[in-house]
């Protein structure tokens, strides 16, 4: 490699790596502060359509005040109640079902290979969620108003115990999903710095040694990190969890860069190679 050379993949080289290592740096102020926990998941991930009950809930309470104190047929009033309540608990459902279709929508457009499978047992959750939406909703029509009492009761009982899981488990698909360029180019960059510090016989220098094998065993941690993070989301593991997961393997990553910065910084400082020297390397 000619000293010309050297310094254009030096410049290169450093320039990469401190452009990945702000972006990283991003990702982990955005992880950090920006979503800071699920509770926000109901925020973040709220239904686009507009969801209007206001006339539906002005058509409940009158019904129900007018139960109160019947005037006329008791029987009306009864079927009036009972219509009210269920076109209420009715257009519930379907605003509930929206939203975990609006975070199915999310999901279907990633077309990562490698987050596949986490992917589609994410989109089986949310279709066994909008089924569960669908068969509630289906079974309204037989119900007295005892019935939609109870139904409107499991259904927030269900919703509270699954919606912000689901809504977390898509927030961090999301997010290990963007991230898997990030180690990509980290894999990239490690066999790019190897051939050069092989190439300059840096890997003779004990120093030089130790930050390059810090960097490669370094970047194996933070692939195992980022591996365990889609397979957690696969297997369904706390959102709350998987969160802390994605974290750490961020840091792991920063800290792989910040070793590739150690390794440009020892290229810029060591000796160029005499003209003619052979630059041809054996692969690990």
């Amino acid at each position: 490699m000619t000293q010309s050379g050297r310094g254009t993949f030096l410049t290169s080289l450093r320039f990469s790596v401190t452009r990945h290592i702000l972006i990283l740096m991003k990702k982990l102020l955005f992880v950090l502060f920006a979503i800071p926990g699920v509770t926000l998941a109901g925020q973040a991930f709220a239904s686009t359509t507009p969801c209007d009950l206001s006339q539906q809930y002005k058509a409940f309470t009158s019904a129900v005040q007018n139960s109160y104190n019947p005037q006329g047929d008791i029987q009306r009033v009864i079927k009036e109640e009972l219509s009210a309540r269920a076109s209420l608990l009715s257009t519930t459902i379907d605003c509930a079902r929206a939203d975990v279709v609006d975070l199915k929508d999310q999901v279907l457009p990633d077309d990562n290979n490698s987050a596949k499978q986490a992917k589609d047992r994410l989109v089986g959750s949310l279709n066994e969620a909008i089924h569960f939406y669908d068969a509630k909703k289906d079974s309204i029509r037989d119900l007295g108003i005892q019935g939609t009492k109870d139904l409107a009761k499991e259904i927030k009982t269900w919703r509270d115990g699954n919606y912000d899981q689901l809504a977390g488990r898509v927030k961090n698909f999301l997010l290990w999903s963007s991230n898997q360029p990030l180690f990509y180019k980290a894999s990239d960059r490690l066999s790019q710095s190897q051939i050069v510090v092989t190439s300059l016989k840096l890997l003779n220098n004990e120093d030089s040694q130790k930050v390059y094998y810090d960097a490669k065993s370094g970047l194996e941690n933070a692939q195992n990190l980022n591996d365990k993070v889609g397979r957690a989301i696969a297997d369904n593991i706390s959102s709350e969890e998987v969160f802390q997961m994605i974290k750490d393997s961020l840091n792991a990553l920063s800290d792989t860069y910040k070793n590739f910065l150690e390794i440009s910084g020892k290229l810029n400082t060591s000796p160029a190679p005499e003209e003619g020297t052979s630059t041809s390397t054996n692969s690990e």
